[in-house]
């Protein structure tokens, strides 16, 4: 599910306020009918996000300084090192993708290991 700005949700309770129904509050808005009753579930009030919506992202400040002291110690390991260490230093699980990708962002480039 996409996240629908706050304005969006905002005129949703304005549409419906002037007497739109559901179905013309969606088509007008470009967003789902489902969403549209989601939202009007809710008090005008009380548009704001929701603690935990949305994806929190299992790498944070905490996680890149644990990837960054492995790689400083370990730069030749294997993605599948980093993901252990991941899980065993900071509890979180992630796949060997998100790793190659998060190393890729930092800048820490890795040699390749002839087999």
């Amino acid at each position: 599910m996409k996240h629908i700005p706050l304005v969006l949700r905002e005129r949703v309770h304005e549409l419906k306020k002037i007497g739109y129904t559901q179905n013309h509050i969606a088509e007008a808005l470009g967003i789902s009918r489902s969403s549209v009753a989601r939202i009007l579930q809710r008090q005008p009030t009380d548009l704001g996000r929701r603690p935990g919506s949305g994806f929190k992202g299992l790498i944070h400040e905490k996680e890149l300084e644990c990837l960054r002291e492995f790689y400083q110690k370990n730069p030749n390991a294997r993605l599948r090192e980093f993901a252990a260490e991941l899980a065993s230093r900071c509890q979180v699980q992630v796949s060997l993708t998100t790793v190659s990708n998060h190393l890729n962002r930092m800048g820490l480039k890795r040699k390749q290991k002839q087999r």
